[in-house]
């Protein structure tokens, strides 16, 4: 039972993660750096809420952000933000073809 609750629990905290990441992948005229910290705020929540592993990580993310949020340029912000919660294989990509 136990086992089947942590799966549940686990479900909502990928879903809040997919919807952000969603977010971070729009083209850049589309992103609403806005909406990406509601999202990640409610990706805290939601792991905090289900005592996920990740809970505290996603919490650091989310005071880096907003610690940032009013000096950076909504592009910069969402390339910040793709890195630190982006598809693993996105971000590996925009890193390797900023250094070219």
């Amino acid at each position: 039972m136990k086992q089947l609750e942590n799966k549940q629990n686990e479900g909502g905290v990928t879903s809040a993660l997919a919807a952000l990441r969603r977010n971070l992948a729009r083209p850049v005229n589309f992103f609403d750096q806005f909406e990406a910290i509601e999202q990640l705020e409610a990706l805290v929540r939601v792991a905090r809420t289900t005592v996920s592993d990740k809970a505290d990580e996603y919490a650091a993310i989310l005071d880096e952000v907003k610690d940032r949020h009013a000096s950076l340029p909504p592009r910069a912000l969402r390339r910040l933000m793709s890195g630190l919660l982006g598809d693993p294989v996105r971000s590996k990509i925009a890193k390797d073809s900023s250094i070219i």
